[in-house]
């Protein structure tokens, strides 16, 4: 086994492709700018000196950074989508080209596009998690493909699927760093433009309601919950099962989002165990970031592996190569209740050489990124 808040427009990025920004000219201060001298000083007075206003506290100015990209999106603005981004931001995710970073000017062009490709778009967000610098939110991605986007003609058809995005904020409340994940077949295959023959999740709707609120408490419970999460990653490299099982309800749930069907039961996951190694004998799983918020964990993480075995109808390819994912764990009761899962398969299939069907073209970027490990939140 293995919403609209926070920009989160950027969910379809990888789709438009990324760049570098261009550099900016300075302004020149000309002499007409500067007023003349007087012919006589004035005498000194005690005019009182204003002092500048106190800085507000990193969470008020996250917060202001919210509702302004709040805004932004209500408004299809990319312009001042992008205004709420640090002028160094990277954003990154997965891509069927393998894992890709994009600049802030990337950010406001590609915005552009997505808003012409999809004029009712919204981001619907059902759970945001906060721990000092960051924010995680997870999301609906809904809209209609009835505009050009990329140079490709609109579907006319309707897109619907889940994603996550993780922010890490600079000491000005802008967005420092950003990575987003989803599944990248679920969307093309829902516009029509993925393997006809391939199962795919349904469209889903935009939830209804505001998003949950969960907070990080920095207690002893959250500290064990992650070492446990961190663990329970380990059994993939020593291919315990026991060990992979174990901390599992018997009801356990797991909603991989790039799968067309959620698994239920130890049953399943056993199964999706199997499956996996039958696939991959060397797969390992390395988290990169977990958090623990109450009773969730979020982990980031890169996952190896060399496809030797069949995985479903796919041959394997006796290719190996890393990819990434997201996973979100529910406890209940001393077990993990569910696991929601972001990933792209279509980088999957990019790093272990499995042929995949044509998607949109991206803009080449220069000098191919490596993985990028976001900014350790602060306390």
């Amino acid at each position: 086994m293995k919403k609209t808040v926070l920009g989160a427009a950027v969910i379809v990025l990888a789709a438009c492709g990324g760049g570098e920004a261009q550099p900016t000219t300075p302004t020149t201060m000309t002499s007409a700018s500067v007023a003349p001298p007087t012919t006589a000083s004035a005498p000194a007075s005690a005019t009182s000196v204003t002092a500048p206003p106190a800085k507000l506290p990193l969470a008020d100015l996250m917060k202001k950074n919210m509702a302004d990209s709040d805004a932004a999106w209500a408004a299809h603005d990319a312009k001042k989508l992008s205004a709420t981004y640090a002028d160094d931001v990277v954003m990154s995710m997965p891509t069927p080209m393998g894992w890709m970073d994009a600049k802030k000017a990337d950010i406001e062009t590609q915005m552009g596009q997505l808003y012409t490709g999809f004029p009712d778009c919204k981001a619907t967000a059902t759970r945001v998690f906060s721990k000092g610098n960051a924010a995680i939110v997870e999301s609906v991605f809904t809209g209609t493909n009835t505009g050009a986007m990329m140079g490709k003609p609109a579907t006319g058809k309707k897109t619907g699927y889940h994603a996550i995005m993780i922010n890490t904020y600079n000491d000005d409340g802008m967005v420092k760093t950003q990575h987003v994940y989803y599944d990248h077949a679920t969307m093309f295959g829902q516009l029509g433009m993925g393997d006809p023959k391939a199962k795919i999740r349904a469209v889903e709707n935009a939830p209804a309601g505001a998003p949950a609120m969960i907070a990080s408490k920095d207690s002893p419970d959250e500290a064990k919950a992650i070492d446990a999460v961190r663990a329970w990653y380990g059994t993939f490299e020593k291919k315990d099962e026991k060990g992979f099982l174990g901390p599992l309800a018997d009801d356990v749930m797991h909603l991989d989002y790039s799968q067309a069907a959620d698994l239920k039961g130890k049953d399943a996951a056993k199964k999706e165990w199997t499956e996996t190694f039958k696939a991959f004998p060397d797969a390992k799983v390395a988290p990169s970031n977990v958090w623990a918020f109450d009773t969730f964990v979020v982990a980031e993480y890169a996952m190896t592996g060399t496809m030797k075995g069949s995985l479903g109808p796919i041959k394997p390819t006796n290719k190996g190569g890393t990819w990434h994912g997201v996973d979100v764990f529910e406890m209940k009761n001393g077990k993990v209740g569910a696991v929601e899962t972001y990933a792209s398969m279509m980088e999957t299939a990019n790093a272990v050489g499995v042929p995949m069907p044509a998607a949109p073209a991206a803009a080449p970027v220069k000098d191919a990124p490596k993985p990028a490990t976001p900014a350790t939140p602060k306390k």
